[in-house]
């Protein structure tokens, strides 16, 4: 009877076990995939700023605790603030929007009656996440400030691991910019100037929860076939059904000719030829993005799809040589 060779099935479980092992691993960092994601998002944003310090400190360690601290002070704290800015104003506009005597919004009454109850009900929930939130930050901040200080050598190391030629390399490693490009600075720059045009605007001319109205603006701003119109436009309506037509042409005015444009312009031109996605795959991947990742997913989904269709462009290519 012939023997068994080790050797001819050793490849076989070398590639068992190396499987048995990423599925291990991914178990094992899942829970902070959206950390580490955040993270590297975080890092590759503000990588020059990086750079710029370390250029002047000579000292990598130092330069990385520095872009920690700063992105706390940049990013943490004003959401913390933000976040306790919407749930008060949420409140409170419910409660204005029960006691308005304008049908149209009498109208909202028994659904605000239903939702009011769900939104407290969440609240002793919510409490309950605050262990994970900052579980999640302290991984967030632990791998970003690791990110900085050694981003290019993890980067080379991880493009000398994938097993693809360096053509299709830099095909994968510049559509990431792109789209990067793309959704940060089309999307999500032009959502956050869309929103402050908003906020002051409805503060000078008394809509109620102002600061909450930007935050809507800034989520509709990243939906192609959805825009601020939506709440810009019923708030004029409302401010002249309630007679004040000066309010009503204020928020008009400033609707056509500065929130519009920088829809209509701005976006266009800092998108410019950098994303090639048709506008479904974009809403798709930032509805996706958010729904399976939360926030972050505004730029990750898109990417995904990018990523898709940068793999099929990269088939075809190879089908045609």
């Amino acid at each position: 009877m012939e023997a068994i060779s080790p050797k001819k099935y050793y490849s076989y479980i070398i590639l068992a076990v190396f499987l048995l092992v990423s599925i291990l691993s991914f178990t094992v960092i899942k829970p902070f995939i959206i950390a580490v994601l955040s993270s590297l998002l975080l890092a590759y944003l503000f990588y020059p700023v990086y750079n710029a310090i370390n250029s002047r400190i000579k000292n990598n360690t130092l330069s990385s605790f520095i872009m920690v601290i700063l992105l706390c002070a940049l990013v943490i704290v004003p959401s913390y603030f933000a976040i306790n800015s919407l749930v008060k104003e949420s409140l409170l506009l419910f409660s204005r929007l029960n006691q308005s005597s304008l049908p149209i919004l009498q109208s909202f009454s028994p659904i605000i009656d239903r939702i009011a109850p769900l939104f407290l009900g969440k609240a002793p929930e919510l409490f309950l996440t605050i262990p994970n939130f900052l579980l999640n930050l302290f991984i967030t901040l632990f791998v970003l400030f690791y990110f900085f200080r050694d981003g290019e050598t993890l980067l080379d190391k991880i493009e000398s691991m994938i097993p693809l030629s360096r053509k299709d390399k830099n095909l994968f490693i510049d559509e990431f910019k792109n789209i990067t490009h793309a959704v940060v600075y089309g999307l999500l720059l032009t959502g956050i100037l869309q929103a402050i045009v908003i906020v002051i605007t409805f503060y000078i001319f008394d809509v109620p929860a102002p600061f909450l109205w930007g935050f809507v603006v800034l989520i509709f701003s990243l939906l192609p076939a959805l825009g601020p119109v939506l709440v810009w436009a019923p708030a004029a309506v409302i401010k002249y059904l309630d007679g004040n037509n000066i309010a009503a042409l204020g928020i008009v005015l400033i609707g056509v000719l500065i929130v519009t444009p920088i829809e209509s312009i701005l976006k266009s031109k800092l998108i410019g030829d950098k994303s090639k996605l048709h506008p479904i795959a974009v809403v798709l991947g930032v509805l996706g993005g958010i729904k399976f990742m939360g926030l972050i997913g505004v730029v990750f989904g898109p990417w995904i799809l990018a990523i898709f269709a940068t793999f099929v462009k990269a088939y075809i290519e190879k089908i045609e040589d």
